[in-house]
């Protein structure tokens, strides 16, 4: 699994609920920056593991 910190996944999980960054923040008491942060630190660890899988012939 590419996501195994609890506070990345949980921020995941929120914005694939729909939840905005503001209600996010809110919900898990840190900074919108933090959240942003958080985000940012997901999508490129995403990115990289979908890299490695083009590189390997995982992905379809």
């Amino acid at each position: 699994m590419c996501i195994d910190d609890d506070r990345e996944l949980t921020v995941l999980n929120c914005l694939l609920d729909g939840m905005s960054i503001v209600a996010i923040s809110q919900h898990m008491s840190f900074s919108e920056r933090k959240v942003y942060s958080i985000k940012d630190n997901i999508v490129k660890r995403m990115k990289e593991n979908a890299e490695i899988a083009k590189k390997t012939g995982i992905a379809g």
